[in-house]
């Protein structure tokens, strides 16, 4: 998805391939219930994204990340089941503007959620376990509700 508003990815089931689903500049996207399995690098990259959400899905074996976010804001995180990807939910330069990521179920990744540079952001209520390595990590953060 490139360059779009209002536009909503639902009840996919995506295995096999580099990206899950991809998104660059995006406005309103919606990624609900999609079934992503064996991506050789995220099973959701959202860039330069606002006000979007992605809830539901369930993310497996993602090479990179199961949900990964850059210089996006608003962004609405929540009750999407991941296991083993090298990390859950990764954000990198600037994540921001009230975005939440809430209700996850993370396991058996190196990282479940790791944020870079972001501000503005709640993670709460998310069932972390059997991460081999950090269960949240945050750099250069500021203004968090953990």
């Amino acid at each position: 998805v490139l360059d779009s508003s209002n536009v909503t990815v639902e009840d996919n089931t995506l295995a096999n391939s580099f990206w899950g689903i991809y998104c660059d500049d995006t406005i309103s996207l919606a990624v609900i219930n999609n079934t992503i399995n064996n991506t050789s690098f995220s099973g959701i990259d959202l860039m330069n994204a606002a006000s979007s959400s992605i809830i539901g899905n369930s993310i497996i074996n993602c090479e990179y990340a199961a949900i990964s976010l850059l210089d996006s804001s608003h962004i609405a995180i929540s009750n999407n089941t991941i296991n083993t990807s090298m990390t859950g939910i990764v954000a990198l330069s600037s994540i921001s503007g009230n975005s939440t990521i809430i209700g996850n179920s993370i396991s058996n990744c190196e990282y479940a959620i790791s944020l870079w540079d972001a501000s503005h952001v709640a993670i709460r209520n998310n069932n972390i376990s059997a991460n081999s390595h950090i269960g949240i990590e945050l750099w250069n953060m500021s203004f968090a509700d953990i």
